[in-house]
């Protein structure tokens, strides 16, 4: 399986699927912690990607920002 070429709605599915085993015998407070977990490496995730897309792109002009 390439989680490339998953849609939408599959990885949304594989995504519950993994969070109901995950979740299986741990109590809420347990749960909680490992959702926070997660969220961070997430987000640091999509920070990683912003950054290395902004360092891959070229400005076609300056920033409109200095007017």
């Amino acid at each position: 399986m390439n989680l490339y070429e998953l849609s939408g709605a599959e990885l949304m599915a594989l995504a519950n699927s993994i969070s109901l085993c995950i979740a299986q015998d741990l109590n809420s407070e347990q749960i909680s912690i490992i959702s926070s977990f997660f969220t961070i490496l997430g987000d640091n995730l999509a920070l990683l990607a912003l950054t290395q897309f902004q360092n891959n792109s070229t400005p076609e002009t300056d920033s409109n920002c200095d007017k």
